[in-house]
């Protein structure tokens, strides 16, 4: 993820700055705990935009010839609501 990276530098640069001996380990971690918080904001973002489209009459349930879920072109942050299909299938075969 690019922004993890960006931050991670970022990072890198400010503490290198104050202590020039910081630990990799500090790098690091720092590195895996921005890449989680990205991930779950993400995730968070998906949800709302997918329950948002269903209550505005974006998502259409389509029975035939198996059950699948379409996202209607005009849908606001259809890609979100794509991922967060992706992400729970299960809510295609219901």
């Amino acid at each position: 993820m690019l922004t993890n990276q960006v931050l991670t530098v970022v990072f890198t640069v400010i503490a290198r700055h104050i202590d020039p001996d910081v630990s990799p380990e500090a790098i690091q971690l720092f590195s895996f705990v921005s890449a989680m918080l990205a991930g779950f904001w993400v995730q968070a973002d998906a949800k709302q935009a997918f329950l948002n489209a269903q209550k505005d009459g974006y998502i259409v349930l389509r029975l035939t010839p198996e059950p699948s879920v379409v996202v209607k072109e005009n849908c606001p942050k259809r890609w979100l609501v794509q991922l967060y299909l992706e992400l729970n299938p299960s809510l295609v075969r219901h």
